[in-house]
């Protein structure tokens, strides 16, 4: 499936989620890079996306918009770092935090 093109739609989140995923990433990656660990709770992969199904888009530079630049900084460096141990997302994640912050 193609992915949708934009980064306030939801959609995109979901199968950014759905590709990582395959690759290995785990709900201890997604806790890191998700903007519920700064609020004293835990996300996790299946509660986000299902959250994402659910609506029509993401506020411009609002919490869900920047999970989804999150998502898309460790897949884009997972793939194109030509990793192939999925250890390596948990670190991915906080380094994504570091170039998107909450």
């Amino acid at each position: 499936m193609a992915s949708p093109a934009t980064s306030l739609d939801p959609k995109r989140s979901v199968w950014l989620l759905d590709r990582l995923v395959e690759l290995g990433y785990t709900d201890e990656a997604h806790a890191v890079l998700h903007h519920s660990s700064q609020s004293g709770w835990t996300d996790h992969i299946a509660g986000h996306r299902a959250y994402c199904l659910k609506i029509q888009s993401f506020q411009s530079e609002g919490t869900n918009a920047r999970v989804q630049m999150r998502l898309e900084l460790v897949l884009k460096a997972y793939e194109g770092g030509g990793f192939k141990n999925p250890k390596v997302f948990l670190d991915l994640a906080r380094a994504s935090v570091i170039e998107v912050p909450f």
